[in-house]
């Protein structure tokens, strides 16, 4: 599960178990290996990663300016696209 995490592969283990019914051989697959009740929980962790990476790669300055005249002060700017 560490490689799916750590390197993004797409990694699982199944078991198969095969049937014979009259003379037709049936196959059941089952995925083992991460649990299918986990998929939910993998995807918001990997949007929360990618969230957080895009954030962090936001180089923008977010600081408030504000500008102090003898007229008095004007409320918080904030420079856009810098």
């Amino acid at each position: 599960m560490w490689l799916n995490d750590v390197y993004g592969l797409d990694i699982r283990c199944v078991r198969l178990t095969p049937y014979k019914v009259d003379s037709r051989l049936l196959l059941d697959v089952q995925q083992v290996i991460p649990l299918p009740e986990a998929s939910g929980l993998t995807v918001q962790l990997r949007r929360r990663q990618s969230q957080a990476r895009a954030a962090s790669a936001d180089t923008r300055d977010w600081t408030p300016y504000e500008i102090i005249t003898p007229a008095g002060r004007t409320e918080p700017l904030r420079l856009s696209g810098v």
